[in-house]
C-alpha cells in the first residue's frame, strides 16, 4: 500500500499490536498556498506479530513475512493466486511454465540474497535488505 507524509517517515513503526514497515521512502516537493513543502511517499506493509526475542528476530520475522507478501504480490500481478500456485505449472511443457519458472527462480534468488545479508557481519537494515534483492524481469 502507499503511504504519504509531511515528515520523514521512520522504517518501523509499532502498529496495532504488530508493526508497520514502511519501504521505498522518497521525498519530493509539493507546490502548496504557503509556498514549496517537502513530503514523503513509501510503500508499507501492517504486519500483526508476537514480541519477538530481539531486534534482529523480529527483523527477520518482518523481512520474512515481506519478502512472502512480494512475492504473492507479483504473482497476483501476473494472474496466479500466489506465489505457491505456480508449482503446478513447472517441470512440463505448457503456456505458463516459463513464466512460472521465472517467477520461481526470482523467488528463490530473493530468499538467498535475504539470509545472505542477514547472516553477514555489517548491521543492515529492513529496507537496505529490501533494497538489495533482485528484481523480477
Amino acid at each position: 500500500m502507499k503511504g504519504f507524509s509531511a515528515q520523514q517517515p521512520k522504517e518501523l513503526i509499532e502498529f496495532a499490536g504488530g508493526y508497520q514497515v514502511r519501504t521505498n521512502i522518497e521525498s519530493f516537493v509539493k507546490e502548496t498556498d504557503d509556498g514549496p513543502e517537502t513530503q514523503w511517499s513509501y510503500d508499507y506493509i501492517n504486519v500483526a506479530m508476537p514480541e519477538a526475542a530481539n531486534d534482529k528476530a523480529r527483523d527477520i520475522a518482518l523481512l520474512e513475512v515481506i519478502i512472502q507478501d512480494m512475492h504473492d504480490n507479483k504473482a497476483k500481478e501476473l494472474g496466479y493466486d500466489n506465489i505457491n500456485s505456480i508449482g503446478k505449472y513447472i517441470g512440463y511443457d505448457n503456456a505458463f511454465h516459463l513464466e512460472c519458472e521465472s517467477l520461481g527462480a526470482w523467488a528463490a534468488a530473493c530468499w538467498a540474497k535475504c539470509y545472505e545479508l542477514l547472516n553477514s557481519p555489517v548491521e543492515l537494515t529492513i529496507s537496505d535488505v529490501l533494497d538489495s534483492l533482485p528484481g523480477f524481469v
